[in-house]
């Protein structure tokens, strides 16, 4: 009865079994899944590892007492500005820097500037309040500023010379900015970045001031100052 059986099994193509011969595919799956669960874990903990790396590589700069920021215009009938009395940025490098000449442009990896409209004063409350209206601070309260990239950094005397490229909202609209200031080293864990940046109102959707029926006119362009002081 077993011969007949077994001569059946054969003719149909699945080999006979013997008794005692072993099961392995079970084993083997066994043993490709766990080989997958491996890698997988290799991965996550290399992961981790550059992770951990970057984060440790990068010095953070936090913008210091005596900064100073100012929006500067004219009109046909004078000259006007609004002071930042409120300022807050960061300014991320990959290693602290103890002097310009080992700085290259690589090294600096973010810069952020934040500025609160309501943060703009003139000495003229008026104008201050024209200032915020125009700005559209009810409806985008902070101008900001961020960095996109550093084209070039050349180290002259006591100042490193940039170009930069950057993104300023104000007003709720977003720009790219192509920017030139110098950096300098002012002590130990302290780097002064100042320079000046050519804007147009109407570039961010803000129609120049007038007042007096349009007797007075507020020129399109302005000018923001800044002398920025980042502190480890």
């Amino acid at each position: 009865m077993d011969s007949a059986a077994n001569c059946r099994d054969t003719r149909l193509g699945a080999p006979p079994l013997r008794a005692g011969a072993p099961v392995v595919g079970n084993q083997d799956k066994n043993d490709q899944e766990a080989d997958i669960m491996k890698r997988i874990l290799s991965s996550i903990l290399l992961l981790l590892l550059l992770t951990t790396t970057s984060a440790i590589a990068q010095t953070t700069y936090d913008l210091g007492t005596g900064s100073e920021l100012s929006v500067e215009g004219t009109s046909n009938v004078r000259d006007w500005d609004g002071v930042a009395n409120e300022l807050s940025g960061t300014l991320l490098l990959s290693e602290p820097v103890s002097s310009l000449e080992e700085l290259q442009a690589t090294d600096l990896q973010s810069l952020t500037l934040e500025i609160p409209v309501e943060g703009l004063e003139n000495n003229n409350g008026k104008l201050t309040s024209n200032m915020h209206k125009y700005l559209k601070g009810n409806d985008h309260p902070v101008i900001s500023f961020k960095l996109t990239g550093v084209d070039s950094l050349v180290v002259n005397g006591s100042t490193a010379e940039l170009t930069s490229r950057g993104e300023v909202t104000v007003a709720g609209v977003t720009l790219p900015v192509m920017i030139s200031n110098e950096m300098s080293l002012e002590s130990e864990g302290t780097l002064l970045v100042n320079g000046v940046q050519d804007l147009k109102m109407t570039d961010f959707g803000i129609d120049p001031p007038t007042a007096m029926f349009g007797a007075i006119r507020a020129v399109d362009d302005v000018q923001i100052h800044y002398t920025l002081l980042f502190q480890l």
